[in-house]
């Protein structure tokens, strides 16, 4: 922020030099403007976030929100790696395959609902694959989202879910109260609240964070940050746009919640015979 370098970020202050750190070109996800940036990660952890030109989207600039927004990338209480919950409702760590099994086999016997909710911060292709999938339990897909009233006619809306415009362009309408869902899908807990988690009843989720996860749920499943995904989005100006996934960030070797949803059609189709 400061030419000379005099003043510096406190957050990131003494975090890293910075040639041992990893950058990739994004887009923050903040809110729905989409702001062009550069992601800078180590080892693991999000460091820095910095504005990248875009004379359409941004400019040169971005707010202090966006730019500090990234704590529940770093959370000590990420989920790293798919968990079943056993007969004594005891969490335990399962492999990819277990846990696909085991949903595909709560999934079958979903009772109340074969919905999917998804968080707005889903991109294009997840949300199409989380389509493909309903229509496969015979159930619709839903986004929630989160609004806000600090809009600046510059750099931030109003509207907090990032690809709100992408869902309204697949047909996908938005939840904002508690309905059922088999299957909800959760990065910021902003977008996808309590309420709406714990009102699902789901028994299949997609979370970020592992104190996201409804007392419901049966069978959990890591969904990397905006910071670890690769898609594409569409601003709140209909401008569709690339979010990469930045090489260091995240507890790595998360399946795309692309395949998981495939996986899990496929699981539904060997046990009841639904989809292709």
């Amino acid at each position: 922020l400061c030419p000379v370098g005099a003043l510096t970020s406190r957050d990131f202050r003494f975090k890293s030099r910075l040639w041992f750190m990893d950058f990739t070109p994004s887009i923050c996800t903040g809110c729905a403007r989409g702001c062009n940036v550069t992601i800078g990660g180590r080892g693991g952890r999000f460091l820095r976030m910095e504005p990248r030109e875009n004379q359409d989207v941004n400019q040169w600039w971005m707010c202090d929100a966006g730019r500090l927004g990234y704590d529940h990338v770093n959370s000590e209480t990420r989920l790293a790696t798919p968990a079943v919950r056993n007969t004594d409702g005891e969490w335990e760590a399962a492999t990819w395959e277990q846990a696909l099994q085991s949903a595909g086999a709560a999934l079958r016997d979903a009772r109340a609902s074969h919905d999917v909710l998804l968080d707005g911060g889903a991109t294009l292709e997840e949300m199409e694959a989380a389509k493909a999938l309903a229509a496969a339990m015979g159930g619709d897909v839903r986004y929630a989202a989160a609004t806000g009233a600090d809009g600046d006619d510059f750099l931030i809306v109003n509207e907090k879910g990032a690809n709100a415009k992408g869902a309204e362009s697949l047909g996908i309408g938005r939840q904002s109260e508690a309905a059922p869902a088999a299957v909800i899908v959760v990065e910021r807990d902003t977008n996808v609240p309590a309420e709406l988690r714990d009102g699902s009843g789901a028994i299949v989720a997609l979370v970020t964070d592992a104190t996201h996860v409804p007392d419901s749920v049966r069978v959990a499943f890591p969904f990397g940050s905006w910071a670890e995904r690769t898609g594409t989005m569409v601003n709140v100006d209909g401008r569709s746009q690339a979010m990469r996934a930045a090489r260091q960030v995240g507890p790595g070797n998360l399946m795309p919640a692309t395949e998981v949803f495939g996986e899990l059609k496929g699981e539904l189709a060997r046990t009841v015979g639904v989809g292709s």
